[in-house]
C-alpha cells in the first residue's frame, strides 16, 4: 500500500495544548474528547475520566458538538460495563446529531463504535454494515487512523465468520496504516490479529512471530492487558504445536497479569486453558486444582459459559481416570449449562435487538416513528414466537443429537445380524426335516434311494450356516474393535483395523451403487484413543456415503508423511458450496430429515482430532466432490508426556 500519511499528533502534545487553552471553551472540550478517544482500549480508566469531564464542560458552555463527541466515547464505556440500552441510547443520540449537522468524522467514529456493540450481542450483519460504512466515511475524509480501526473491526468480523484469509487481509491493511501513523496500540492489536489468523490457517510458526511482535508493541505503551491477551494466544498456538510445557508457561504468565489486575473473566479463561493442557499431560492433580479454582471464579462472576467449560474438562479428567460415575455427573452439568446458555443467549439477543430497534425508532420523526413501531412490533412478536419454539424443542433436540448416531448404528446392525441369523435358522429347520426323512428311509430298509440328494442338501445347508456364522462373528468383532470398551482408552493401534471395522458396521447404510475403495499405504502403529478416532471415521465415511447418493465412489487413502499419519476420505458427490465451508465444523441444525435435528457430527470429529494434536481439514468443489483429511502425529505418546505407559 503506497501511502503518504502524516504521523499522528502525540497524546502528550494534545495535553500540552489542553493546558494552554482557556479554562472552558469548545476548543478545550474538543481536545479532551480527542485524547479520550485515543486512550480508549489502552488506558480505560483515564479515558473514561476525561470523556466525562469533557461532557460536563460541554453541557456548562452549551457546546452541542462537544456533547455529541463525548457521548460517542461514553457510549462505548457503557457497553463495556454491560449497560447495553444506555450505550445504544447515547451512541444513537450522537449519531443523530452528527447526521443532522453533516459531521462526517463523528458519523464514522460512532459507526465504528456501534460495529463493536452490535458484534457484542450477536447482530453480525448490522455490525458488519456499520464497520463498512465507517471505513467509507474515513476514506472520504482521508482519516487514516480511523481507517485502521475500521479495517481492524472488519478483520474481527471475518475472523468470527471463519474466513481467516479475509481477516488476515484486513488486519494487514490496518497494520500498514498504524505503522504509517505511528499508532503503537493499533500496531499491537493488529499484529495480534494477524497472528491469530495464521494460527487458525495452520501456519503456527509464522503466527508466533507476529504474536512476539505484538507483545513488544504492547510493552512500548505499557499496555499489560494487551500483553496478557497476546500471551494467552501464544499459549494456544504452542499447544497446537505440541509444545505443551511452553504453552503452560505463557498461559501462567497471562494468568499472573490478569490476577494482579483482578480481571476475573480473563483469570478464569487462563485457568481453563491451563487445565486443558494438564489433562493432556495426565497431570490430574494439577488439572483438578485449576478447574476447582476456575469453577469457583466462574460461579462468582456468574459466567455459565465458563462453568460449562469447566464441567466439560472435569468430565474428560474423570473419564481418563476411569471414574465414570463422577465423569457422568460433570457431563450432565455440562449439558445442563449448555441448555441454559443456549436459552439465555437467545433471550439476551432478543432483548438487545428490541432495545436497539426501540431506541433507533425513538430518534426519528413522528411519522417514521409510528411506521417503525408497527414494523418492529411485528418483528418482536415473531422473535417471541421463535424463542418460545426454541424453549419447547431445545431439550428434545439435544437428546436427539446424542442418540441419533447410536440409533442409526443399532438399527443397521439389527438388520445386518437378522439376515445371517435367519439363514442359519432356516437351514437348521431344513436339516431337521432331512434327518427325519433319512431315518424314515433307514427304518423302511431303503437308505440308498434318496441318500445322495439328501446328503447334498445337508452339505449345502452346513455351508450356509458357516457363512452366516462367520458374518455374525465379523460384525461382532468389528463392533468390539470399534467400541473397545474393555480396553485402555489410550493405546497403540492399527489405523487400518479401525477403518475396516467402521466400514463393516456401516455396510447396511451403503447403497448397492456406492463403491468403497481402500487405497491403504504403509502406516506405523500409533498411539491414540481408538474408540474416539473410530467415531471420527464413522462420521466422515457416513457423510461421504450419503453425499454419494445411490451411485458413486468413496475412496479412503492412507499414508505416512513428516512424522504424521494421514487419512483422506473422498466422495464423488455434489460437493459443498464455498459459503458453507467455514461453518462446517460448528454445531448447528439440519432440515435434512422430517424434523429439525441438531448437527454435531463434524463438530465432535473436529474436537476429537484436535485432542489428538492433529488437524481435520476439508476441500470441496461443487459438482465434483469433497475430501476430508485427518492428520494425526505418529508420536502422540511422546508429545503427551509418555501417557501410554500410565494408561
Amino acid at each position: 500500500m503506497n501511502m503518504n500519511i502524516p504521523a499522528l499528533e502525540t497524546i502528550e502534545s494534545m495535553e500540552e495544548r489542553i493546558a494552554a487553552s482557556p479554562p472552558e471553551c469548545p476548543e478545550r472540550v474538543d481536545l479532551m474528547n480527542q485524547v479520550a478517544w485515543r486512550l480508549w482500549g489502552r488506558d480505560m480508566e483515564r479515558s473514561r475520566d476525561i470523556a466525562f469531564k469533557a461532557y460536563e464542560m460541554a453541557q456548562r458552555i452549551g457546546d452541542e458538538r462537544g456533547m455529541a463527541y463525548s457521548k460517542r466515547s461514553i457510549g462505548l464505556f457503557q457497553y463495556g460495563s454491560g449497560e447495553i440500552e444506555e450505550a445504544l441510547k447515547l451512541l444513537n443520540e450522537a449519531l443523530t446529531w452528527f447526521d443532522e449537522n453533516d459531521d462526517q468524522r463523528g458519523l464514522a467514529d460512532v459507526r465504528t463504535g456501534l460495529s463493536y456493540v452490535y458484534w457484542g450481542f450477536g447482530d453480525f450483519r448490522t455490525g458488519f454494515e456499520m464497520a463498512e460504512a465507517a471505513l467509507a466515511g474515513y476514506e472520504k475524509l482521508q482519516a487514516w487512523e480511523g481507517q485502521g480501526w475500521a479495517l481492524s473491526a472488519l478483520g474481527t468480523f471475518y475472523h468470527d465468520f471463519k474466513d481467516h484469509r479475509r481477516s488476515l487481509e484486513f488486519w494487514k491493511r490496518a497494520n500498514e496504516i498504524f505503522v504509517a501513523t505511528e499508532s503503537i496500540t493499533g500496531q499491537a492489536r493488529t499484529l495480534n490479529g494477524i497472528g491469530n489468523a495464521h494460527h487458525l490457517l495452520g501456519e503456527h510458526e509464522r503466527a508466533l512471530e507476529f504474536q512476539d511482535e505484538s507483545v513488544l508493541k504492547y510493552a512500548e505503551v505499557d499496555d499489560q492487558f494487551g500483553v496478557a491477551k497476546t500471551f494467552n494466544d501464544i499459549g494456544l498456538i504452542l499447544k497446537s504445536l505440541g509444545r505443551l510445557d511452553e504453552a503452560l508457561t505463557f498461559h501462567r504468565r497471562a494468568l499472573d497479569v490478569r490476577a494482579e489486575r483482578k480481571y476475573a473473566q480473563g483469570e478464569c479463561t487462563c485457568m481453563l486453558d491451563i487445565a486443558d493442557i494438564l489433562i493432556m499431560q495426565r497431570d490430574y492433580d494439577g488439572a483438578t486444582e485449576q478447574l476447582n479454582r476456575a469453577l469457583v471464579l466462574a460461579e462468582r462472576v456468574r459466567s455459565k459459559t465458563k462453568q460449562r467449560t469447566a464441567h466439560e474438562l472435569f468430565s474428560r479428567l474423570y473419564r481418563d481416570l476411569g471414574k465414570f460415575d463422577v465423569a457422568i455427573v460433570h457431563f450432565e452439568n455440562y449439558h445442563r449449562l449448555t441448555e441454559e446458555v443456549y436459552l439465555e443467549d437467545a433471550e439476551q439477543k432478543l432483548n438487545n435487538m428490541k432495545a436497539a430497534h426501540e431506541i433507533e425508532a425513538s430518534a426519528k420523526e413522528a411519522e417514521i416513528y409510528r411506521l417503525r413501531t408497527v414494523e418492529l412490533g411485528g418483528k418482536n412478536e415473531e422473535l417471541e414466537r421463535t424463542l418460545e419454539e426454541l424453549r419447547n424443542t431445545q431439550a428434545q433436540l439435544l437428546q436427539d443429537s446424542k442418540m441419533a448416531a447410536l440409533g442409526n448404528l443399532v438399527a443397521g446392525l439389527a438388520h445386518e445380524l437378522n439376515t445371517p441369523a435367519g439363514a442359519i435358522k432356516s437351514a437348521a429347520d431344513v436339516n431337521q426335516r432331512v434327518i427325519k426323512r433319512i431315518r424314515t428311509a433307514m427304518n423302511n430298509g431303503e437308505p440308498g434311494k434318496e441318500a445322495g440328494r439328501l446328503l447334498d442338501i445337508l452339505h449345502q445347508n452346513a455351508t450356509s450356516e458357516v457363512v452366516g456364522a462367520e458374518r455374525i462373528d465379523k460384525i461382532v468383532r468389528s463392533l468390539r474393535n470399534f467400541a473397545r470398551l474393555d480396553e485402555a482408552p489410550f493405546q497403540r493401534i492399527d489405523v487400518h483395523e479401525g477403518i475396516d471395522s467402521t466400514i463393516t458396521l456401516i455396510e447396511p447404510d451403503v447403497s448397492d451403487g456406492v463403491k468403497i475403495v481402500r487405497n491403504f499405504g504403509t502406516l506405523p502403529l500409533i498411539y491414540a484413543y481408538p474408540s474416539e478416532l473410530n467415531q471420527v471415521f464413522m462420521n466422515i465415511i457416513l457423510n461421504a456415503v450419503q453425499a454419494s447418493g445411490n451411485k458413486g465412489e468413496v475412496e479412503i487413502r492412507t499414508w505416512a508423511e513428516d512424522g504424521s499419519v494421514l487419512i483422506e476420505i473422498s466422495d464423488s458427490g455434489k460437493g459443498i458450496a464455498p459459503e458453507k465451508i467455514d461453518g462446517l465444523f460448528e454445531p448447528g441444525f439440519t432440515h435434512k430429515y422430517a424434523t429439525v435435528r441438531m448437527r454435531t457430527g463434524l463438530y465432535t470429529s473436529h474436537n476429537i482430532v484436535r485432542n489428538h494434536l492433529g488437524a481435520l481439514t476439508v476441500d470441496s468443489e461443487v459438482n465434483k466432490g469433497t475430501t476430508f483429511r485427518i492428520t494425526i502425529p505418529d508420536d502422540l505418546d511422546r508429545m503427551l508426556g509418555g501417557e501410554a505407559s500410565q494408561a
